[in-house]
């Protein structure tokens, strides 16, 4: 997006191959539906099942980038997909991980992060 469109929300979603038309229609239904003042750029690369989405301009007020985020992985979630696709999770999509994780999965990933990172001095506050 230009920065006319800034600031933006930056989107990397996965969802089954199989499932990216219809997850796409209705990512662009919620949009059409519940945030219609806001632009949103698809893009992605569909040989992996991912979906890049740049929603924005994000008001000042009005709209909170958390009710975005919400309807997105909500979406996402219905899907079997994940919340993030290619570049992590990082702190800011911590609280969605659950959307494309099981209880089962996180805790694998907490016993693994603990075995690697005993002292927890890698990468703080990070899921992995």
């Amino acid at each position: 997006m230009l920065q006319v469109n800034a600031p933006t929300i930056n989107f990397d979603l996965s969802v089954p191959i199989s499932k990216i038309g219809d997850c796409v229609d209705q990512l662009r239904a919620v949009m059409a539906a519940r945030f219609a003042h806001l632009k949103a750029v698809f893009f992605g690369h569909v040989g992996d099942g991912n979906i890049h989405v740049v929603v924005g301009p994000m008001p000042q007020d009005g709209v909170s980038e958390h009710q975005v985020e919400a309807a997105f992985y909500a979406i996402v979630r219905d899907f079997s997909g994940s919340v993030s696709a290619e570049h992590g999770i990082g702190l800011h999509k911590k609280q969605w991980l659950g959307h494309s994780r099981s209880p089962a999965e996180l805790a694998v990933m907490m016993t693994m992060k603990n075995a690697l990172d005993p002292g927890h001095i890698l990468n703080p506050g990070k899921i992995l």
